[in-house]
């Protein structure tokens, strides 16, 4: 009987051995190639405007962007108090960076002379967002620049803006007192003659 039982010991321990041993299944991998995660379309910051949206009243509420990728509302960066000229333009508009460049040389004589703000608000297509920033950049301009990002601007201004460059001059109230449609040669010198006279 004892005989029997050291025969038999072996084999229970050797079973037992291998139940403890045994590894627990590892969960099964995930296959990356078939379970890829599907990034969803960007937001949006907010959806276009209609124009019964938008405050008609200067200095707005439009979202604009500086080349730095800062947004500011024109709400916030348009005063009243003293004349303000609001220059719209393009990257793409050859008569638009005339009138800058000729304003760019006279601009500090300008701003010593008179006590008035200049903004300058592209108005380019979205595509062209990278072109306006690099352009920015390179000009530097001594006056603020600003890309109107949903083209807004568009919808408030008289005559939709058609026609570019356009320049507007708020008074102190913030009324359109001149405005004025494409460049020729010397006509900045006309847009300052109207600052000084709503300066003083």
């Amino acid at each position: 009987m004892k005989t029997y039982l050291y025969l038999l010991l072996p084999i229970f321990l050797l079973v037992n051995c291998k139940k403890e041993t045994v590894a627990p299944t590892a969960p099964a991998t995930q296959n990356v190639r078939t379970a890829a995660v599907k990034t969803p379309p960007p937001v949006q910051r907010h959806q276009v405007r209609e124009l019964t949206d938008i405050e008609k009243i200067f200095p707005y509420d439009v979202e604009l962007m500086d080349a730095d990728g800062k947004i500011i509302s024109s709400k916030d960066l348009l005063e009243t108090g003293k004349p303000t000229a609001v220059m719209f333009w393009l990257t793409t508009c050859g008569p638009c960076l005339r009138k800058f460049q000729a304003i760019h040389s006279k601009y500090p004589r300008w701003k010593e002379e008179a006590d008035f703000n200049m903004v300058a608000i592209s108005i380019d297509w979205p595509k062209n967002h990278e072109q306006f920033v690099k352009m920015t950049k390179k000009k530097n301009w001594p006056w603020p620049v600003y890309l109107d990002t949903q083209r807004d601007f568009k919808k408030l201004m008289p005559g939709n803006l058609n026609g570019l460059p356009q320049e507007f001059l708020f008074d102190k109230e913030g009324n359109i007192v001149h405005h004025k449609k494409k460049y020729s040669t010397g006509q900045e010198n006309v847009l300052f003659e109207k600052i000084k006279k709503y300066a003083s």
